[in-house]
């Protein structure tokens, strides 16, 4: 029967087509099977046991050979789904860059009209890739509370090589009607400086958290941004993470167990405490961060849920 199961589970898990390869062994009686994930070869395992298969075959003793095949096949059906919910859907990959990428908890983006977007396409022209029809862009803007005067400005072009590729700015209203500056975020932490000083930045117990979030999400590292989770089942995180059955490193992750609201946990004179959840790179950790009135954040402690995600978080600000 262990060849029979073999064959089975071989055929039809190397059938699937994001499994890069397949093996399996036979331990004790009972049956090991080792799945490599495309892209990055990931490997899930699993086992089913010697009793399971007793079970299987003591059931089957009296039905036909097509009946005790469809036993077996239960267990190998069980085990497809728990590989399936490994893999990003590609409908959410797609629709990763259908808003931009950075959002704020208590804000929403709102799409510039078409007057106010062709004055940006030409403010910003040495951003606009050779698009003759400024029309044809799109793009969006919210309004920054810790920043008087201020909005984020975003935009896409379809044509980026990086689908996920967004470009944003800070418009900051002059003293002269209708004259802005802008303020290009790029990745470096100059210009966040800039305009805590310039501006300059005014932090309350009502946009602290707001300001957390885009101080990490615009100040890169080598690995990229580091993404505040501003709330359970937040869109940019793959759906399958949050899910109760996902599976990372062979354990259930329970992400939403271990998820963590941004708050404050600790107030001082000159600067406060706040917890948070946070993605980068491929890690998804329980960070404490200090921030202080002028703006400077500093990371206190970082306490990893997890590693090694397959998902990356791949944002391009440049």
């Amino acid at each position: 029967m262990n060849i029979e199961v073999d064959t089975l589970f071989t055929k039809a898990i190397t059938a699937l087509p994001f499994v890069a390869n397949y093996t399996s062994k036979i331990r004790d009686g009972d049956y090991l099977g080792y799945v490599f994930l495309q892209p990055d070869w990931r490997r899930y395992e699993f086992m089913i046991s010697a009793e399971q298969l007793a079970t299987k075959q003591d059931s089957a003793k009296r039905v036909s050979t097509k009946e005790k095949q469809n036993n077996i096949e239960q267990l190998l059906q069980t085990e497809i789904v728990k590989i399936q919910q490994l893999i990003v859907t590609k409908n959410h990959q797609e629709q990763a860059y259908q808003l931009p990428l950075f959002t704020l908890p208590n804000s929403n983006w709102q799409v510039v009209e078409q007057g106010k977007a062709s004055e940006l396409a030409n403010s910003l022209h040495h951003f606009v890739d050779k698009i003759d029809n400024h029309l044809a862009l799109k793009f969006y803007s919210v309004e920054l509370n810790f920043y008087k005067r201020s909005k984020l400005i975003s935009f896409h072009q379809s044509d980026f090589n990086n689908q996920q590729k967004w470009l944003y700015f800070i418009e900051v209203q002059t003293d002269i009607p209708n004259r802005y500056n802008y303020y290009t975020l790029n990745g470096l932490s100059a210009p966040i400086h800039d305009c805590n000083t310039l501006i300059p930045i005014e932090l309350t117990t009502h946009n602290v958290i707001d300001y957390l979030c885009f101080f990490c999400f615009f100040i890169q590292s080598e690995g990229g941004s580091f993404y505040i989770i501003p709330k359970v089942n937040d869109s940019i995180i793959p759906p399958v993470i949050w899910d109760e059955q996902f599976i990372h490193n062979n354990q259930s992750l329970k992400l939403l167990e271990k998820y963590k609201t941004p708050k404050v946990i600790s107030r001082g004179k000159n600067s406060s405490i706040y917890q948070a959840t946070m993605y980068f790179d491929c890690r998804i950790s329980i960070v404490e961060m200090e921030i202080f009135p002028t703006g400077k954040v500093v990371l206190i402690t970082s306490k990893d849920i997890c590693s090694a995600l397959p998902f990356r978080l791949e944002v391009k600000l440049t």
